[in-house]
């Protein structure tokens, strides 16, 4: 048919005069080559698209299917993602200050600047009245919103590609934790991570969580 203007995946179930929470109906997002040909990309979440056998329909404008076609949906793949994982190198600035709440880093002189392997603070060179402004990438590893956890004390900002995710500043206890999400798609994006140590004790905490991967 070459009037189709949407798909629907519609889950199999076995079992008569019980409510089925495998029932599902999922859209699925396609794009038409030719003249009564499309091409179909399923759902990746595992979580959404759970294996087993499917009824697919195309549907016109007026809303009515086309005739269903079985298929089985398998999962090739570890159901539990590999992890989202910094660049080898994350480049900082190390600046030193007193301050209540961040400063606009861009406007101060980092005392030294370098790389490292993550986000700690080793390279400080006090323990208190400093601050840290670190950039790389972060490798997604699918499609999908993911969700940040931020602990700091005192204050910390992540920004993703440029977009504030988790603002965590001012003063404050490391217990404090905030979160923030953000849909990305899969491969390299652009991370900056802002903190500031006031006084007395310092730390920082990055994690993220996403659909089907526990919080890390």
């Amino acid at each position: 048919s070459d009037d189709m203007v949407r798909f629907n995946m519609v889950r199999l179930v076995a079992m008569t005069h019980h409510h089925a929470t495998d029932q599902r109906l999922v859209p699925v997002e396609f794009n038409k080559t030719a003249a009564g040909n499309y091409q179909l990309e399923l759902n990746e979440n595992v979580n959404v698209l759970i294996p087993g056998y499917y009824w697919i329909f195309g549907l016109d404008q007026a809303g009515v299917p086309s005739s269903g076609y079985q298929i089985q949906v398998k999962v090739t793949a570890p159901l539990v993602q590999s992890p989202a994982t910094t660049d080898t190198n994350v480049n900082y600035a190390y600046y030193e200050g007193v301050w209540d709440a961040l400063p606009d880093f861009s406007e101060l002189t980092p005392v030294t600047v370098g790389t490292q392997a993550d986000f700690s603070l080793n390279n400080r060179q006090r323990n208190s009245g400093y601050g840290f402004v670190f950039t790389g990438s972060i490798n997604i590893p699918a499609n999908g919103p993911y969700t940040f956890y931020l602990a700091s004390d005192d204050g910390s900002r992540l920004s993703i590609n440029g977009q504030v995710v988790v603002n965590h500043d001012f003063t404050h206890r490391f217990e404090l934790e905030k979160t923030g999400a953000i849909y990305l798609a899969a491969g390299q994006h652009d991370i900056k991570l802002e903190y500031f140590e006031n006084s007395e004790e310092d730390g920082l905490l990055l994690s993220w969580s996403s659909p089907g991967v526990a919080k890390q």
